[in-house]
């Protein structure tokens, strides 16, 4: 054993953790699964920026572009082809041809 994993180990060892070893992890089913409890995150990982207002800032455009892009769906499904959808769009754009803002 190296140094590396002796200090792993020890490490361990006083934190409480332990590990299964091969021969415990293959006698798992291959259809197991964690046990449900863990916590979801809160965190929408959509928008990142270091500085807490451009974060905001970028948080506040980006609510602005899904209700208009909601808006302009809903529109588009209920036979209005002539709605423009939000600078931004690229799927709907591609994919049908909607029309979408210039920048």
């Amino acid at each position: 054993m190296t140094e590396l994993e002796q200090a792993a180990a020890a490490e361990r060892k006083t934190d409480g953790v332990a590990v299964l070893g091969a021969r415990r992890v293959l006698k798992q089913p291959h259809t197991g699964r964690p046990a449900p409890g863990e916590p979801r995150r809160a965190l929408n990982p959509r928008i990142a920026a270091h500085d807490k207002w451009k974060r905001m800032e970028a948080l506040g455009r980006l609510v602005i572009f899904l209700q208009e892009h909601r808006e302009a769906f809903l529109a588009y499904c209920s036979g209005r082809r002539k709605f423009v959808f939000p600078h931004g769009t690229y799927l709907m754009r591609v994919r049908f041809g909607v029309p979408c803002a210039s920048s």
